[in-house]
C-alpha cells in the first residue's frame, strides 16, 4: 500500500472510530485540551504508568480532578481503544471511575477519567 492510499485508509478508519465514539457519549478532547488539563503532561502530575502508557493527574477548568491515561501508539489498535471506551462509557457503579472523554488523534490516544 502506498503512502497516499495508507493515509486515505487511516482517515476513513479514524472517521469511523470518531462516529462510533460520538454515539457512545463520552466527550472528545483535543491534545491541546489534555495538555492544559495536565500542565503539559508534567512529570510532577504523573500518577502512574503501566503496560498501555502513563496516567497523569489533571483538572478541568471547573475544578473537577481527572486522570488522563495516555495510551502508547505502538500498543493501541482501534479495537482495543474502542473496547475500553465502550465498556467504560456503559458501566456505572459508585466504585468505578467515570469516563469523561477521550482523545483520538493521529499522534494522541488518551482516555479522560
Amino acid at each position: 500500500m502506498d503512502m497516499k492510499n495508507s493515509s486515505k485508509h487511516e482517515d476513513a478508519s479514524s472517521n469511523l472510530v470518531e462516529k462510533c465514539l460520538h454515539e457512545l457519549g463520552p466527550k472528545s478532547y483535543s491534545n491541546g485540551n489534555l495538555m492544559r488539563f495536565t500542565l503539559n503532561f508534567s512529570e510532577s502530575n504523573k500518577i502512574g504508568s503501566g503496560g498501555y502508557g502513563k496516567v497523569y493527574k489533571g483538572q478541568f477548568r471547573s475544578g473537577v480532578l481527572v486522570a488522563v491515561k495516555v495510551l502508547e501508539n505502538k500498543d493501541v489498535v482501534e479495537e482495543t481503544f474502542m473496547a475500553e471506551v465502550n465498556t467504560m462509557s456503559k458501566a456505572y457503579h459508585r466504585h468505578l471511575v467515570k469516563l469523561y472523554g477521550y482523545c483520538f488523534e493521529r499522534d494522541m490516544k488518551a482516555l479522560v477519567y
